[in-house]
């Protein structure tokens, strides 16, 4: 009534001018807006410092305090920390005093040595000082004025990381109980930095889940040469693919993975030769290499469905594959690897027959139908028997590719013998080869019996090999290996996906917690951090349906 309103408000903790008016509303006076007006947030001075993002435990490291004046005066200003179990301070005062001339700035540093492991706050406080000795004769300026900020720090242990991945695939109804039990002792190695251990259990009710929680490593944008590129590119379109089968694809990785894609596309054709082939480094190497045309080949065709794809670089591949067919119907290892790792189990092969059913998969996939040339390439594998079971599987996947699906269910039979079977895990030990090849044989059987149409109990066991060397990023050991690895879980994850998923997991020992898994979080990965290190894990698990441990 008196035409006067008043209202209290806390300034935001900056030195900065708020312009504003006010507007009032009258029955007999209509509409009135008043000029505007200002007030200045004020302080005498405000704090800054900078810090490094980590720390290593016992490292000294420096925190470096900038004062900012904005008074007329000389300010002798205490630059104090708070103190914590967190740090030792090493400079020579713990609490330093420094004159700031007027309306400039000054800068101190702190030298402090990171004592405790984890997130680490460090406050830094500042205050007029009762005593102007530090700043002489100059006036100074005679009012109260503090400020304060706290940061943090992670400090990490000394030493090198070294992490251990146990991973297992486990299905209560396949125990005899109708239980699953597991036992993990998590002891630490004898060096290890006192205070480093540390052990999380992930529990997810998809084979997939460590890779869908990992999307950022698989989707990520191709680089590098011509075998670099293609390592990268492969595991974008098998995302897309397996999200998009069960429905879960969203607008943001579709996106992303796509773009990635278009990238890597223009990227590899840099690397293309003019014959149609491709190389390391295309038109600089002397050659077309025969293993990267037919991994570009079977991978732009998948591909297409997502990005434009010219038809004639696919078919001007595979004329260049097919022009190097031999009068033996094998198809020659020509061209150099630069990274033979990239290879897989066909590094330094001699047999031609693995690489010629390496190549008849990749014109497989891309829908090559000259039925001479396939026929020939058939017979080099009939002439080259295989001599390993890496050697096998892979003449067994390009046999059920070419729909000859009799003798390939005949080759996988016979080898079911050399098999090792233990506790529902299969696998098939490859005589000096490393564990990525393994991997690799375990990934194409999966790869042909899901071909071949066989039963999902048949080819569990080779699931479950494959997820317990699943790493802690959804991939395996090595780039070979996470491409057929992953297209092998990909495609066994769609075909189970509507199996009903109703699980209980209890966890105790190092934690307690329990664990529920259903439909609606089937593809959720649920993480719980272990409390206690050294401590015996123990793990059990009823009701329907399959889930991974990691």
């Amino acid at each position: 009534p008196d035409g006067v309103y008043e209202s209290k408000e806390t300034l935001p903790h900056t030195i900065t001018e708020w312009i504003g008016s006010a507007a009032c509303v009258s029955v007999q006076d209509g509409l009135g807006i008043s000029d505007t007006t200002s007030i200045y947030g004020f302080q005498a001075f405000f704090i800054s410092y900078t810090l490094p993002v980590t720390a290593v435990r016992g490292e000294e490291f420096a925190v470096v305090v900038s004062i900012f004046s904005y008074v007329d005066d000389a300010l002798p200003i205490t630059i104090s920390l708070d103190p914590s179990d967190g740090f030792m301070v090493t400079s020579d005062l713990a609490d330093t005093q420094v004159c700031i001339q007027p309306k400039t700035s000054n800068s101190q540093s702190i030298k402090l040595q990171a004592t405790k492991l984890g997130s680490l706050n460090i406050t830094v406080r500042a205050e007029t000082s009762s005593s102007s000795a530090v700043c002489g004769s100059s006036p100074v300026y005679d009012s109260i004025a503090k400020d304060a900020i706290t940061r943090s720090i992670e400090v990490e242990a000394e030493g090198f990381p070294n992490e251990e991945v146990n991973s297992l695939l486990f299905c209560p109804q396949d125990e005899e109980n109708q239980k699953f039990s597991q036992s993990y002792n998590l002891n630490t190695p004898d060096n290890a930095v006192p205070d480093s251990a540390r052990a999380i259990i992930d529990i997810t009710g998809n084979v997939m889940g460590p890779a869908m929680q990992n999307l950022n490593n698989l989707v990520s944008l191709p680089t590098g040469c011509g075998e670099q590129n293609m390592v990268k590119f492969t595991p974008n379109y098998l995302v897309l693919n397996y999200l998009t089968d069960i429905g879960e694809l969203t607008d943001s990785i579709k996106t992303n993975a796509i773009k990635n894609l278009n990238t890597g596309y223009q990227q590899e054709l840099s690397y293309r030769h003019y014959d149609g082939s491709f190389s390391a480094f295309g038109e600089v190497d002397k050659e077309g290499s025969m293993f990267l045309t037919a991994f570009v080949l079977r991978s732009f065709q998948q591909a297409k469905k997502y990005i434009f794809i010219d038809e004639s670089v696919l078919t001007d591949a595979q004329k260049w594959i097919t022009s190097k067919q031999q009068t033996d119907g094998c198809f020659p290892d020509v061209g150099q690897i630069i990274d033979s790792g990239i290879q897989g189990g066909l590094e330094g092969n001699t047999n031609n027959g693995a690489i010629t059913a390496y190549v008849l998969a990749s014109l497989f996939i891309s829908k090559y139908s000259n039925l001479t040339v396939i026929g020939n390439g058939m017979a080099c594998l009939r002439k080259n028997p295989a001599s390993t079971p890496y050697e096998t599987f892979l003449y067994a996947y390009a046999g059920a590719l070419s729909g000859n699906n009799a003798p390939t269910q005949m080759i996988v039979d016979n080898i079911k013998p050399q098999a090792n079977m233990t506790d529902g895990v299969e696998y098939y030990p490859i005589p000096g080869g490393s564990k990525s090849v393994e991997i690799e044989t375990a990934a194409y059987a999966v790869l042909t019996n899901l071909k071949l149409g066989n039963s999902k109990s048949e080819i569990l066991p080779l699931v479950r090999y494959l997820t317990s060397n699943l790493n802690p990023s959804g991939g395996f050991q090595s780039t070979q290996d996470t491409c057929v690895g992953l297209d092998a879980l990909s495609k066994f994850a769609k075909l189970v996906y509507n199996d009903p998923v109703s699980l209980s997991v209890t966890v105790s020992g190092g934690l307690q917690e329990n664990v529920n898994i259903s439909e609606y979080n089937k593809l959720v990965v649920q993480r719980n951090e272990v409390t206690k290190i050294p401590s015996v894990l123990n793990i059990e698990a009823t009701g329907k349906g399959c889930g991974l441990l990691q």
